[in-house]
């Protein structure tokens, strides 16, 4: 407990000193968050922190990656659906550099991949709009169905085109 005031934490209740002890947060652990930019933690902040995985690791690796100013909610949030630095760096490498938090989140949850990218990339499809290959892959738009297609001789379609050949799938198929 005396840890704990050291490093600014007075006046715990026992069921936040509880919750501490359970999920781990340490007095080294707020010392770590402190150096990589987050010093005023609430108690809460501290315990969804160590619940999901944040790690000041992370929280300096963001910061490395173009996001010094996402709040512990936008890191808890990049832990649960997946968005590391190395996926910024990567997404970075293929032009897109300039996402916004709630994109990379976009991305991850619908499976946006570097992968992905490099696949539509594959089959004539580049520089798409975030926006846009979010709705691709939420439909099922992938460079197999934009194969199929051109084997049907529908060729040099928009992205939008593909989402909505994709909603209405089958009809350039003849009998």
């Amino acid at each position: 407990m005396r840890d704990l005031q050291e490093v600014g934490y007075r006046d715990l209740t026992m069921d936040q000193l509880v919750k501490f002890r359970i999920h781990g947060v340490r007095p080294e652990f707020i010392r770590r968050m402190r150096e990589v930019g987050y010093g005023d933690l609430s108690v809460d902040d501290l315990r969804r922190a160590r619940i999901h995985g944040v790690s000041p690791e992370l929280a300096q690796g963001m910061r490395e990656a173009g996001f010094a100013d996402l709040t512990m909610d936008d890191l808890v949030k990049f832990r649960i659906h997946g968005v590391s630095p190395e996926f910024v760096r990567e997404l970075e490498g293929l032009g897109y550099g300039e996402l916004s938090a709630d994109e990379l989140r976009k991305f991850r949850i619908h499976s946006v991949t570097a992968s992905y990218i490099r696949q539509l990339g594959e089959v004539g499809y580049r520089d798409i709009p975030a926006r846009t290959l979010i709705k691709m892959r939420i439909h099922g738009v992938d460079a197999s169905f934009v194969r199929e297609l051109e084997e049907h001789n529908f060729t040099g379609l928009s992205p939008e085109e593909l989402i909505e050949a994709k909603i209405h799938s089958g009809w350039w198929r003849r009998p």
